[in-house]
């Protein structure tokens, strides 16, 4: 009796699921489909996507150099809604893909971007206004909390600076009173998420001569 062996693409692996996460990292695994059609497996490629509806292609298609059935996959974004999804390769070809893992979002970071001063001046002999756009929402890393303005005297170098929060990220604007007249100040500006403060955009402000 002659047996013919049927040869095929595999079957697409199982749905992959996420091990573990940090902020630009996400470690992935998954089941071999039922079936490899007598082919062995080789490789596998894995799909990313951002966001719930986003396209499958986020990042560079990875194709493992094994044919484990975990990988790491990596030079993702902070605090950005991920999922995955993977296909079997063999001598023959490509499977079709799994289903996607289940939604993740990977881990906040401190901000890296600061705000943009637009103006900062006086408004009289006591009071400085100042006015921001924000950084980009993407170099925000997390929730975006709002803002720190923080202010002291130029000269005094050891004065503590004194914060001012500012909780509402909708808030372009705003006027720091009570201080010295006549007086140069140094004000910095910052975002924040739960993870901490950005890095800070700073500009020198004089109040106004007294006595007008």
């Amino acid at each position: 009796m002659i047996k013919f062996l049927l040869s095929d693409v595999p079957d697409p692996p199982e749905r992959p699921l996420v091990i573990s996460y940090t902020s630009k990292a996400v470690n992935i695994s998954w089941a071999p489909g039922v079936n490899s059609h007598n082919t062995p497996i080789s490789q596998y490629v894995i799909y990313t996507r951002i966001d719930e509806d986003g396209p499958w292609n986020a990042t560079k298609e990875i194709i493992t150099p094994h044919n484990d059935t975990f990988y790491t996959v990596e030079n993702l974004r902070p605090f950005t809604v991920y999922s995955f999804r993977v296909a079997a390769i063999n001598a023959l070809g490509r499977s079709k893909p799994s289903q996607a893992s289940y939604y993740m979002v990977t881990l906040r970071e401190i901000p890296e971007g600061k705000p943009t001063i637009t103006a900062a001046h006086n408004t009289s002999a006591t009071s400085i206004y100042l006015a921001w756009k924000p950084p980009s929402r993407d170099t925000i890393h997390g929730e975006f909390l709002g803002y720190r303005i923080g202010y002291r005297r130029r000269e005094k170098a050891d004065e503590e600076m004194k914060n001012v929060y500012i909780r509402d990220p909708a808030v372009d604007n705003h006027s720091i009173h009570n201080l010295d007249t006549f007086t140069q100040y140094l004000v910095s500006l910052q975002v924040f998420n739960p993870e901490g403060h950005g890095p800070a955009s700073t500009v020198t402000v004089m109040t106004d001569e007294g006595g007008k």
